[in-house]
């Protein structure tokens, strides 16, 4: 049993059974009826006369926090059959009081980090049936508490929708284009961009510029369809010209993904506005924005 790769800080609580007696089957999802960050929250957790925990945080900046492994049942629902069966996130408010309502930034990386969850433990889909039977379900469902607050609560269908529709995405193959084959074997090219490890592009290699390359091997149809110098490295068609021609220099940046980054964070750093994450999406070929994996190298276009 896995913990999620989306998480940036680690404080991990006392309060808690080892391991949980049954197979994760559900998400419960409540609110930290604060706006606190995922540090404020673990020491919250961590000292034992608390009673409480739960395995993730979502702190106010969207960053998410652990503070029960997975393997293990946090003590989160006032259920213990709920915990044993339930992946637990506490989620941190925008405002204090009124509707104690959640920033759209948190609600999406709520979002991220449920399908994230489905994925790992084989959850098909979300079901919010709006009591205890579904696999979605509220502290409140289990006690007398106003937890999730009403805005996360009202948002329990939309969470649903959103998790389904990712993961159904995830489902479908991701179609492979067809590239007309304009060089063939021994064709002299010059070379501007990314080296691919292999003919569908996966694991972005070095970049170069303006490099002088002869075609070594050619495989019709697939995203990376030339192998170049000697299998020095599977190319897109896009990136070669034939030799005698100028080639302009490459002015496209490059970016290696670090522990705890998300497309969200890398479209911030890079354009000062983490909502144009899609364009880093789209210039990658990467089909499902909310996976991308450490030593990953991206086009920043």
């Amino acid at each position: 049993m896995s913990n999620s790769p989306l998480v940036q800080y680690t404080k991990l609580s006392p309060n808690c059974n080892k391991p949980r007696n049954a197979k994760i089957k559900k998400i419960t999802i409540h609110h930290m009826a604060g706006v606190l960050s995922v540090e404020t929250c673990g020491r919250i957790f961590a000292g034992s006369g608390r009673q409480a925990s739960s395995n993730y945080g979502i702190g106010s900046d969207g960053r998410i926090g652990m503070y029960v492994e997975e393997c293990n049942r946090s003590w989160c629902s006032s259920n213990a059959n709920n915990d044993h069966q339930a992946v637990t996130i506490e989620v941190s408010n925008s405002k204090n009081g009124g509707n104690w309502e959640v920033s759209d930034h948190v609600l999406a990386r709520l979002i991220e980090l449920c399908v994230d969850i489905c994925k790992r433990n084989g959850i098909e889909r979300l079901n919010y049936t709006g009591d205890a039977s579904g696999n979605l379900t509220r502290h409140n469902m289990f006690a007398a508490t106003a937890c999730p607050g009403p805005y996360l609560q009202s948002k329990f269908p939309y969470i649903t929708e959103q998790v389904n529709k990712q993961l159904e995405k995830d489902k479908k193959p991701i179609p492979q284009p067809t590239v007309n084959t304009t060089y063939k074997v021994g064709d002299k090219v010059r070379f501007t961009g990314v080296l691919y490890r292999d003919s569908q592009g996966n694991g972005a290699g070095q970049s170069r510029t303006n490099l002088k390359a002869t075609i070594y091997l050619v495989n019709p149809g697939s995203k990376c369809p030339y192998n170049i110098n000697n299998g020095l490295g599977w190319v897109r068609a896009e990136d070669l010209t034939p030799a005698g021609t100028n080639a302009p220099t490459s002015n496209a940046r490059y970016y290696t993904v670090v522990k705890g980054d998300s497309l969200w964070k890398i479209a911030q750093k890079f354009y000062g506005n983490g909502n144009r994450y899609p364009e880093i999406a789209r210039a990658n070929n990467i089909s499902n924005p909310n996976i991308i994996h450490v030593g990953q190298k991206l086009l920043i276009p």
